[in-house]
C-alpha cells in the first residue's frame, strides 16, 4: 500500500508556470532562478520580501512628497489591520493595498476586497484601490476584472504635478537592483 498509493499520489507532478509581475519588473530570468535555487533559496519567499520592501519604499516616497497620512495600523471590529498606503493628494484621501500579485483565488479575492473596503471606510478615504508597484500599466485583462480599483506606477506618478522620478527610471533601477539581489543571495 505505502509504495503503490504514495507513488500514485506523487505521479505526474508538474510545477505550475509562474506569471510573476515582480519577475518581469526586475528582469529575473531562468539563469537567475538557477543561481537562487543552487543556493537552496526559495523564490517565493524572495518575491514576498521584494513586495514588502517595495511597500516600504513607496511609503518613503509618499512621505517625501508630503502626502503620507498613514498611521500604520488601525482597529476594525477588534482586529488590528495594517494600512499599506494612505495618502492625501489634491484634497482626496486614497487608501491603497499594495499587491504585486493579482492572481488571487476566489476566496482570497473576496477577503482582500472586504479588507480594502473596511479600511477605506474606517480611514474616511474618498477612494480605495490595489496599488501594483511592479507594473507601469495595468494589462487590460486585469483592468477588466478590477475596474477602477487598480493603480499602476504610471497612475500614481501621474497624480503628482512634480513626481520625484519617472516610471522609466524606476523600472530601470529595479532591473539594476536585481544584479545586487542575485549577488547578495549567491555569496
Amino acid at each position: 500500500m505505502l509504495r503503490d498509493t504514495l507513488r500514485l499520489r506523487m505521479s505526474k507532478l508538474s510545477p505550475s508556470v509562474v506569471n510573476s509581475y515582480i519577475d518581469s519588473a526586475f528582469g529575473f530570468a531562468e539563469d537567475d532562478y538557477i543561481s537562487i535555487i543552487r543556493c537552496n533559496q526559495s523564490l517565493q519567499s524572495l518575491r514576498i520580501q521584494i513586495g514588502n520592501r517595495l511597500e516600504l519604499f513607496w511609503n518613503d516616497v509618499f512621505h517625501t512628497m508630503g502626502v503620507n497620512i498613514n498611521p500604520g495600523y488601525i482597529d476594525i471590529d477588534g482586529k488590528k489591520r495594517q494600512i499599506d498606503h494612505l495618502v492625501q493628494i489634491n484634497n482626496e484621501i486614497l487608501y491603497m493595498e499594495s499587491k504585486c500579485n493579482l492572481d488571487f483565488d476566489t476566496e482570497k479575492t473576496s477577503a482582500s476586497n472586504k479588507k480594502l473596503e473596511s479600511v477605506a471606510l474606517k480611514t474616511c478615504a474618498n477612494r480605495y484601490a490595489y496599488f501594483v508597484p511592479v507594473l507601469s500599466e495595468i494589462p487590460e485583462s486585469i483592468s477588466k476584472r478590477y475596474a477602477e480599483q487598480i493603480i499602476s506606477v504610471n497612475n500614481i506618478l501621474n497624480m503628482f504635478d512634480h513626481p520625484p522620478f519617472s516610471s522609466e527610471d524606476y523600472f530601470k533601477e529595479l532591473k539594476l537592483i536585481k544584479i545586487e539581489i542575485i549577488k547578495d543571495i549567491t555569496k
